[in-house]
């Protein structure tokens, strides 16, 4: 192997047994996904003390592949939401774009004399006491669904994934390892830059032993050691999380002609029972179904500008 390659997977078992010595071993537990992150996470934590817990959140919302693969594994706690994906978007509203953008539009959405301060800071970028906060502004680019006939929230992933992780935690005492890396995000990177790969002394402690690696390190240790992973990855997915989530669609347009292709069902439920159809048409996103609207003004408009 290569000696960075090396190099990251010491620090990470350094990492790991660190938290482990800690908290202890009966309260360490890895947030497995069934994604290949969390996965490699698992393999190399269990190459160190074989008995350490998994849990998995099953939202309702994963590939079949995913679950087929979490319920092959041992030692796995399954966990699941009090609300399902359903209630969730018809109570608080849609995961669009990204987390800000979903939570800036709801408090827009929602303006009242309760939040008019938070709803100016939303358009103004500048809150009550007069000072300049301009990543707390809503983009001009985005503003336009502040109107659309469906709400937005960022309250999905909270109700969902967070809330039984965290009810588990408390339950059982248990501080978790996960699979996050800093290249997920730029929020990811500012939060393990701020914190550190294991955080003691956060609200909700919490360890990153893989933070520091690439999608190509966790190919090449998965291949190397056969872990397991699901074959979602082989049908072109590069992540594997709920797959109704419409965060970050800006950036994978096809997400919903692949789900059409690799899972029609699912496809079928959230596009034409629970009505992402008529989201993603807004959004001016193909979904395979038909070509939305906005898109159909926007090539109109092009034909008649080139003539």
């Amino acid at each position: 192997m290569k000696p960075y390659y090396e190099t990251k997977l010491g620090k990470t078992k350094s990492l790991i047994t660190d938290w482990v010595e800690t908290w202890g071993i009966d309260h360490v537990a890895i947030s497995y996904s069934g994604g290949k992150d969390s996965g490699v996470l698992l393999h190399i934590a269990r190459s160190v003390y074989p008995s350490i817990k998994g849990v998995f959140s099953n939202t309702g919302l994963e590939y079949a592949e995913i679950v087929s693969l979490v319920k092959r594994m041992e030692n796995i706690d399954i966990i699941r939401p009090k609300k399902p994906f359903h209630q969730v978007i018809k109570e608080y509203g849609w995961p669009v774009i990204s987390k800000q953008v979903s939570r800036f539009i709801s408090d827009c959405q929602n303006a009242s004399d309760r939040n008019k301060k938070t709803v100016n800071l939303r358009m103004t970028g500048i809150t009550s006491t007069g000072q300049k906060a301009p990543s707390q502004r809503l983009s001009n680019k985005w503003r336009f669904l502040i109107d659309a006939p469906f709400k937005c929230s960022n309250r999905c992933c909270d109700i969902l994934k967070k809330d039984p992780l965290r009810g588990y935690a408390r339950g059982n005492n248990i501080y978790w390892m996960t699979g996050m890396m800093r290249q997920d995000s730029d929020m990811r990177d500012k939060i393990l830059t701020k914190t550190g790969c294991n955080s003691y002394d956060s609200k909700y402690p919490i360890s990153a032993p893989l933070a520091d690696w690439t999608d190509t390190d966790i190919w090449e240790y998965t291949h190397k050691h056969n872990v397991p992973y699901a074959s979602v990855y082989d049908n072109g997915e590069k992540r594997t999380g709920c797959v109704f989530c419409m965060f970050g669609i800006m950036y994978d347009k096809d997400r919903f002609i692949r789900l059409k292709r690799n899972s029609p069902k699912q496809w079928d439920f959230v596009i034409n029972k629970l009505g992402g159809g008529k989201v993603l048409d807004f959004l001016g996103i193909e979904t395979g179904k038909y070509k939305p609207k906005r898109l159909e003004q926007e090539t109109s408009q092009l034909k008649l500008f080139t003539g």
